[in-house]
């Protein structure tokens, strides 16, 4: 399967089977897992085999594209600000490790639990056993 920039996808949890989507935090719109399928994503190649991922929607008209905070949040923000995205696929998509282009995979994607949400963030600089290296499946949406 090829990431098709005209098409919409799902990144599901491989384990958990639920999708991504995003909550309102402190002004900004963060990425966190749901039931079900989630938000569709749009992959935006930049031509060296990295992508910006735009989710569909979002609070703000102008913040819909994953990025990468200070303290390793993913949360949507604008395309200037989007971070470059790598992938690592197995199987043609069902087994996908996301991390920043440039990162020498040290900022692979997990999730990280407040109460009975998870949030997206990424492992750099951290050594919390608790909180795996996520792989997702990408699924094409109809």
């Amino acid at each position: 399967m090829s990431l098709d920039p005209n098409k919409l996808y799902h990144l599901v949890d491989v384990h958990s089977g639920k999708g991504l989507s995003y909550e309102v935090y402190a002004s900004y719109d963060y990425v966190r897992e749901v039931e079900g399928a989630g938000t569709p994503l749009k992959f935006e190649p930049v031509g060296d085999g990295s992508y910006r991922i735009l989710m569909t929607s979002s609070h703000w008209e102008n913040s819909k594209y994953l990025t990468r905070s200070g303290k390793n949040w993913i949360y949507l923000d604008t395309k200037d600000n989007a971070t470059l995205w790598e992938l690592q696929r197995e199987n043609e998509g069902d087994l996908t490790l996301i991390w920043e282009k440039g990162k020498s995979r040290t900022a692979n994607w997990r999730y990280y639990e407040n109460g009975s949400k998870k949030w997206l963030g990424t492992d750099e600089n951290t050594e919390d056993i608790h909180c795996p290296v996520k792989r997702f499946k990408i699924i094409a949406a109809d």
